[in-house]
């Protein structure tokens, strides 16, 4: 992406709320989704801020950390997107307690 998470949220929601409301579902569930996708935004190529962002902190090369990038895309954000997608009791757990 070629924003940082608060612009897109502010982007995305007021755009896509009334759609995830017709189809039925839930505000605060779709909130997850769009945060954990924004996240995982951030890291990934062809933009990856935070990638370029943490290369120039530690003085590595982008194409060094990207393997390393991957195993955690594949092994941590993917499967965490696939399960705040499909059970939503996973976030909704939190707000349920309210």
């Amino acid at each position: 992406m070629l924003m940082d998470d608060c612009s897109g949220i502010l982007l995305a929601t007021p755009i896509l709320l009334p759609i995830i409301k017709a189809i039925g579902v839930d505000p605060v569930q779709f909130a997850a989704i769009l945060c954990v996708n924004l996240g995982m935004g951030n890291i990934t190529p062809p933009t990856a801020p935070m990638l370029y962002l943490s290369g120039r902190i530690c003085g590595a090369q982008v194409r060094e950390m990207l393997p390393y990038a991957m195993i955690c895309i594949f092994c941590a954000w993917i499967p965490t997107l696939i399960l705040t997608m499909y059970v939503p009791q996973i976030s909704l757990f939190l707000p349920s307690l309210l």
